[in-house]
């Protein structure tokens, strides 16, 4: 089976995905290899802390394992026609 990676992030999807990472980092997260028997404490020990935001370190993680990258397909077709415009009417909603 192949190695499993846990990131613990400290904060929410907001910051942790939304926002970008900034300097000095507002935020950090843990990472180790998990382990069937892990428990959250042994985990935790064991993973190494490391300041800013975890999107560059799954970056790096992601990039080998991923394939050439490609160009996207069209988000709207014939079969498939848009519903409207981005980001959509329900954010006039109130």
């Amino acid at each position: 089976a192949a190695d499993k990676r846990f990131v613990l992030s400290s904060s929410g999807h907001i910051l942790g995905i939304i926002n970008p990472p900034v300097t000095p980092p507002k935020r950090h997260y843990r990472v180790a290899t998990a382990h069937r028997a892990d428990r959250a404490p042994l985990w935790r020990d064991r993973a190494e802390l490391r300041e800013g935001s975890w999107w560059e370190d799954w970056m790096a993680w992601l990039k080998p394992r991923a394939g050439e990258l490609v160009p996207a397909r069209p988000a709207a077709d014939e079969r498939h026609p848009a519903l409207g415009d981005a980001p959509g009417t329900y954010v006039l909603e109130a």
